[in-house]
């Protein structure tokens, strides 16, 4: 509980400061929750997210997104980590179902609505419409 009640005030906090040291301590949080699970593949694999995966999914410019980027092994990664850290939930079962062709498809579409001329980076409609593409799939889902 006290580890909610942190993030609840870290959170609440809008002190630039404050939330660069908890960044400073994230690497250990996250051998910590690896550690408390019996789950050390989760260290590896936060690195891979936070380091490779989103330099694999966009131009040199680092924001415009590559068409067939996305995999169905890399959405499998990503829900492992997900799924790692947080309850268990026996998703990775619905989430490994999903073809190759499936998952290109639905990326492919998200890359059309960056790519399109409506989308000047001012709203929330394309990330949203994006987020809803990706939700599409089986196995993932999202709170919104």
């Amino acid at each position: 509980m006290a580890n909610i009640n942190a993030a609840k005030k870290l959170f609440k906090n809008d002190d630039v400061k404050v939330w660069n040291e908890a960044k400073l301590r994230y690497s250990d949080s996250v051998a910590r929750v690896a550690e408390t699970k019996k789950k050390m593949e989760l260290i590896d694999l936060d690195g891979w997210l936070h380091t490779k995966f989103s330099k694999s999914l966009t131009q040199k410019d680092g924001r415009t997104p590559k068409k067939d980027a996305f995999t169905k092994d890399m959405l499998v990664k990503i829900m492992t980590w997900k799924l790692t850290r947080g309850k268990f939930r026996p998703l990775i079962g619905k989430v490994q179902s999903n073809t190759e062709p499936s998952v290109k498809k639905a990326w492919n579409e998200v890359v059309s609505l960056y790519e399109s001329e409506k989308y000047d980076g001012s709203c929330l409609d394309i990330p949203l419409e994006a987020v809803n593409k990706i939700s599409a799939l089986h196995g993932i889902g999202t709170f919104l």
